[in-house]
């Protein structure tokens, strides 16, 4: 999915300020094809498509303006420039029971497929599994943890790209972080550098 966005960003750069109805029919038409890819995935190694069931959390946007974009649990967080200013926040979307969720390979994706408005300029944004999400959300997920993500958001503006993935990469593997959940922990942290 990156790949093809950043290959439709160098034909359209106007994509992060599209209409929700255009976003979106850029984004089925790239989930389409990734879900083709899957398919062929999976018939080659004689599996289901449902063995390769993913959620998708991700974000097209420039400094002022942009969308989240969302399938399944995870979440994703656009952080405003302004002091005081709320979160822009993509909370999971669970399905009737508890774990359960909604899968890019599912054959209802599409009314899966969340889009949220990012209207004013940020400073970072920050995309994470479920599995992070009790450390680096609220409790009531209306926003970030700032006890937990403001030290780490502060390291990273100071470290290289490298050691950043290395800081990250070792505290979501730290022994206490696996006390809290020992679900996936994946997350993005996006800084916008001026």
């Amino acid at each position: 999915v990156v790949a093809a966005l950043v290959r439709r960003l160098a034909q359209r750069p106007e994509l992060p300020s599209l209409t929700a109805s255009d976003l979106r029919d850029e984004l089925e038409t790239i989930i389409h094809a990734l879900r083709g890819e899957l398919k062929a995935c999976a018939d080659q190694a004689g599996r289901a498509l449902s063995e390769y069931a993913s959620t998708l959390v991700g974000v097209v946007a420039r400094p002022d303006q942009g969308w989240l974009f969302h399938i399944g649990d995870g979440l994703a967080v656009a952080c405003p420039r302004a002091e005081g200013a709320p979160e822009q926040v993509s909370r999971p979307e669970n399905g009737e029971y508890a774990n359960e969720t909604y899968f890019v390979t599912g054959e209802t994706w599409q009314a899966h497929l969340r889009l949220t408005p990012i209207c004013e300029p940020v400073s970072t944004v920050v995309l994470m599994s479920d599995g992070a999400a009790p450390f680096s959300m609220q409790p009531n997920l209306a926003g970030l943890f700032r006890p937990f993500m403001d030290p780490v958001a502060q390291y990273l503006r100071s470290a290289t790209t490298a050691e950043g993935d290395e800081a990250l990469a070792g505290l979501l593997a730290d022994p206490r972080t696996e006390a809290i959940t020992s679900d996936d922990k994946t997350l993005l942290i996006a800084l916008w550098r001026t």
